[in-house]
């Protein structure tokens, strides 16, 4: 089960139970913390998927973490927009440039690059250079390899 992949007949009321019995030991604790009689629970005639789906939920951390911060978002939200009637000029501007950002993107910083001096940037081709090193290298590794052979104990 992913994150957004309830089961289908699960209504807002259910979903929340969903939550709360994640982090609850027994479906009535579950129904209590979320405003439920027991017995309500009980009676959903579609208890044995919503059961299921708490199941596979309680399998995978990372499914339960999704969830939580899904549900979550609205809170946030309001926290965010609630930053733009603070009294406080920097909270007020703080929450404006956040939620700007986040909904338009941060704003395009321009970076100048230039050489020695201001002037252009020099570059060079190195193609030749890292053929010479590979070369050498391997030229070097033939050697060591030869030496070893030349050496080996003798019996």
């Amino acid at each position: 089960m992913i994150a957004n992949d309830w089961p289908h007949e699960a209504t807002a009321e259910q979903r929340k139970w969903i939550i709360a019995r994640l982090s609850t030991t027994t479906d009535a604790a579950a129904a209590r913390a979320v405003g439920l009689h027991p017995s309500t629970v009980c009676k959903w005639k579609n208890k044995v998927a919503l059961d299921e789906a708490v199941n596979q939920l309680l399998q995978v951390p990372r499914e339960q973490a999704l969830i939580f911060i899904t549900e979550a978002v609205p809170e946030a939200a309001r926290i965010k927009v609630e930053a733009l009637r603070s009294r406080i000029p920097q909270v007020k501007q703080a929450g404006a440039t956040e939620i700007l950002d986040r909904v338009l993107g941060k704003a395009t910083q321009h970076i100048e690059a230039t050489g020695k001096d201001g002037g252009p940037i020099e570059t060079k081709d190195v193609s030749d250079t890292r053929d010479f090193i590979l070369s050498t290298l391997c030229r070097l590794a033939d050697a060591r390899e030869k030496a070893a052979v030349v050496r080996e104990p003798e019996p």
